[in-house]
């Protein structure tokens, strides 16, 4: 969509004014995003402990700059830290990504366009970099890099704009038998992308060798079935999901750190009056945000009427400081150092079970096996990458690997779960 809002300016005007555009993305993106990253910075300095609390700082700062994706990726934070000791503000990687090409992607749409070119030179330009984009996530070992990196995240986002370049408005001249074949393609992609969300998590190593840019794919099949008369239009078009599309930015960026913070050990229940809780506090504060920050930023209504920005500060303010000592009353005090929650266990009575030694001769081949979880599985593929030939590497990597089965632990964000 954005791409061919910027090609439909410069067809109509002839010029691509970019830092009008900007300023849109600004005040779309940016008022919902601040009071969200403002408010859990303020939760986590009453819930979570200093080493915590100094961790989402950083995390915070690296989501108003948009580059948490690389920040999570050089300070360790992998992809599997969803299961155990996730950031509030994890999500945000993914604005990041947008926001980055945002930066580039307009550019390169005001420099075809200045230099002469049309829609389908822009479109092979994009389809290039969607195939780099995908060649780039299959040659990276490192499956974190892969989730988060911008290079192997990008042709997800390209093949959108190929889309715009080469179907435009188009789509608008189809026959009825093409727009009825779109129609029912888009149905199925969508029946699929539902079917794969089901089944699929960031743990699924088939996701990591291109996957990413094909489940795309079928983003953009059902983006054309849903714009062509049919079937799937109506029910894509259905009064509720309209809504709910209309607050989607909001509901993005609240459910995260609520689903993080209201937790079973907080509210004292789970299941799915857990899951109930999570997801009406979801859609209130994203309804909120809609209404009060969102859609008078962007239509400038604050700028006429200045109480309504004061209004909407100081309402956010005391709602944040209510909640946060609510919820902390409900709570134990976190301590400051993870090394006073270990100087309270006691000491093991035995420093490890009875040593056993197997028997060999040597004649046998060497195998190295190599047990854990992610990182385990990125340092055997590195040592059959680089280590002795002769030597055979077996990888016991389970994704998300816990330290022993069936084991209960207490973590300073997530709070007590089993693992």
């Amino acid at each position: 969509m954005i791409v061919n809002l910027l090609l439909v300016e410069g067809e109509s005007t002839g010029r691509i004014n970019l830092t009008a555009f900007w300023g849109r993305r600004l005040r779309r993106l940016a008022p919902a995003s601040l009071m969200v990253i403002a408010a859990t910075v303020g939760f986590a300095t009453w819930l979570s402990s200093s080493v915590e609390a100094d961790r989402i700082r950083g995390d915070a700062v690296s989501a108003l700059a948009y580059v948490a994706n690389w920040r999570f990726i050089t300070a360790g934070q992998s992809y599997d830290q969803l299961f155990s000791s996730p950031s509030p503000l994890q999500h945000l990687w993914s604005l990041s990504i947008e926001e980055q090409m945002y930066l580039i992607v307009p550019f390169v749409v005001a420099l075809v366009f200045v230099r002469g070119g049309g829609r389908r030179a822009l479109g092979f330009i994009f389809l290039l970099g969607t195939g780099i984009s995908v060649v780039a996530s299959v040659l990276t070992s490192r499956h974190d890099i892969v989730y988060y990196g911008t290079h192997a995240r990008a042709g997800e986002l390209l093949l959108g704009a190929v889309l715009a370049c080469f179907l435009g408005q188009r789509w608008m001249s189809f026959s009825r038998n093409v727009a009825r074949a779109c129609s029912l393609a888009g149905l199925a992609a969508v029946g699929l992308i539902i079917l794969l969300a089901r089944i699929t998590d960031v743990g699924s190593t088939w996701v990591y060798g291109g996957s990413l840019v094909a489940f795309a794919a079928l983003s953009v099949i059902a983006v054309v079935g849903s714009i062509v008369p049919g079937f799937t239009a109506r029910m894509l078009g259905w009064s509720p999901l309209v809504w709910v599309g209309r607050i989607s930015y909001g509901l993005y960026l609240v459910h995260w750190p609520i689903i993080v913070w209201l937790n079973e050990e907080r509210l004292g229940f789970g299941g799915a009056a857990l899951f109930a809780v999570q997801m009406s506090a979801t859609a209130v504060v994203a309804v909120l945000s809609y209404r009060m920050i969102e859609m008078p930023i962007r239509e400038r209504r604050v700028l006429r009427r200045p109480g309504i920005a004061g209004f909407t500060f100081v309402a956010a303010a005391v709602g944040t400081f209510a909640v946060s000592m609510t919820v902390l009353s409900t709570v134990e005090a976190t301590p400051d150092s993870k090394v006073e929650v270990l100087s309270t266990l006691p000491r093991a009575s035995t420093i490890a079970p009875d040593p056993s030694n197997g028997e060999f001769d040597g004649s046998g081949p060497i195998n190295i096996l190599v047990i854990g979880d992610s990182t385990a599985e990125n340092i055997a593929r590195g040592l059959a990458d680089v280590g002795d030939p002769e030597i055979g590497v077996i990888s016991g990597g389970v994704l998300g690997c816990p330290l022993l089965p069936a084991m209960r632990v207490r973590d300073s964000v997530v709070g007590e779960q089993d693992v």
